[in-house]
């Protein structure tokens, strides 16, 4: 059971201190849209999601979006974000992903991925050997698509915290490592 340990977890990617990207001495900060950086239902950005956003950058960091979600959605996100992107990423093959990256310049190993689902974020990464930040999602309301396995999401997450599967906790902001 070891094999399916998360590398990290957070509670948000809004609560991870800046220094734990510094340490890991990341070229790019991958991050899931839906429910990690905003609500499904979320199209323009919040205040904290632009804050993040100039502080990773502020670092030298590249922040970029990858998700699942269609063109139509992603797209007016992260235009108004500024932030490069990809849509309809098809995660869970992990060879989109791994095309995009190229196309950005960028290695799988520059790059911490954060997302908030077992069944596209944990299992792209783990496919593509990337490093992963499992968070919590950031509210209980899903796409219709994502309800349902959400569940059973829930269940695996539980099993792995008892087992202690559920990697390193990221450092808070008010942290340092």
């Amino acid at each position: 059971m070891k094999k399916y340990k998360v590398p990290f977890h957070a509670q948000s990617v809004y609560d991870i201190s800046l220094d734990f990207f510094t340490k890991l001495k990341i070229k790019a900060l991958i991050v899931d849209l839906d429910n990690t950086l905003e609500p499904a239902d979320c199209f323009i950005p919040s205040e904290r999601a632009i804050k993040l956003k100039n502080d990773v950058e502020s670092l030298g960091i590249r922040f970029i979006i990858i998700s699942n979600n269609t063109e139509k959605r992603v797209a007016p996100y992260c235009k108004r974000l500024g932030v490069t992107y990809l849509s309809f990423a098809l995660k869970y093959f992990g060879f989109k992903v791994k095309k995009f990256l190229k196309k950005q310049g960028l290695k799988v190993d520059d790059c911490l991925f954060v997302g908030d689902q077992i069944f596209t974020d944990y299992l792209y990464t783990k496919k593509i050997k990337g490093l992963l930040v499992l968070t919590e999602p950031i509210t209980v309301k899903d796409n219709w698509q994502t309800k349902y396995v959400r569940k059973i999401d829930k269940k695996i997450r539980a099993s792995w915290a008892k087992k202690g599967l559920l990697g390193i906790e990221c450092p808070k902001k008010e942290e340092t490592i």
